[in-house]
């Protein structure tokens, strides 16, 4: 860390260019009447409201739909194509679509939602692929007649669990990242990303990087505290 800053000091005095590259105490300064403004904090939870509808929504049907994948060849083959289609497509053009469609607040939930559902899909699909160890269950399972409840706590549930623990962390950083740009090009009333694109147009590069940090450090923060939850759950 200390490196970083001593090499983004020494660039900053050499190019001597606030507008180009701000020195790390002016980026310092900024970020703190940031945290001081009411109004950022306004827009941050804004963006977090967004984030959690987001993650929700792909969290629920990116896990019923990487189940039915996993369980129906007719369901893999049915999804196969515009789940490849949402994985090609840029995040920008996406955003700029569901611009002429949705609000420009539900945009970047809209946005997020396309782009982390397949992550959800297929991180459980990857589950259901049978190891020699997994065909031994299934047999035992049908040697002893176990009910398809008693196959699904004791089998599936068990066998899916880290797959579905690894896409909600994957979801949640996609979403995160997505909703964030999808504010930036769609300028809701209330967002991170808006005050983001305000300040980019207003050349404040300080504050462009003030507020860059702190989107970071926040999706860092609340990614963290995931997994803990997610590692309690054992």
């Amino acid at each position: 860390m200390a490196a970083v800053l001593l090499v983004w000091q020494t660039a900053a005095s050499v190019m001597d260019s606030p507008l180009i590259l701000p020195t790390p105490k002016s980026v310092l300064f900024c970020m703190g009447r940031l945290l001081a403004d009411s109004s950022f904090w306004a827009n941050a939870l804004s963006t977090f409201v967004r984030v959690a509808k987001a993650f929700s929504i792909s969290l629920v049907f990116g896990s019923i739909l990487g189940v039915a994948c996993g369980k129906s060849r007719f369901m893999k083959d049915f999804f196969a194509f515009p789940i490849s289609i949402l994985r090609s497509t840029p995040v920008v053009a996406l955003i700029l679509i569901l611009v002429f469609s949705f609000s420009s607040g539900n945009v970047p939930v809209a946005v997020a939602v396309l782009m982390s559902l397949p992550v959800m899909v297929s991180s459980l699909f990857a589950g259901f692929a049978l190891s020699e160890d997994d065909k031994k269950m299934m047999q035992m399972a049908r040697v002893f007649s176990l009910k398809t409840t008693q196959r699904v706590r004791f089998i599936w549930i068990p066998k899916l669990k880290p797959f579905f623990k690894s896409g909600t962390v994957s979801v949640f950083g996609m979403t995160w990242k997505v909703v964030v740009a999808g504010e930036v090009l769609s300028l809701p009333n209330k967002a991170i990303g808006t005050q983001l694109s305000a300040a980019q147009v207003h050349l404040e590069t300080q504050e462009v990087m003030a507020l860059s940090i702190v989107i970071v450090a926040l999706s860092f923060a609340m990614e963290t505290l995931l997994k803990l939850i997610l590692e309690r759950d054992k």
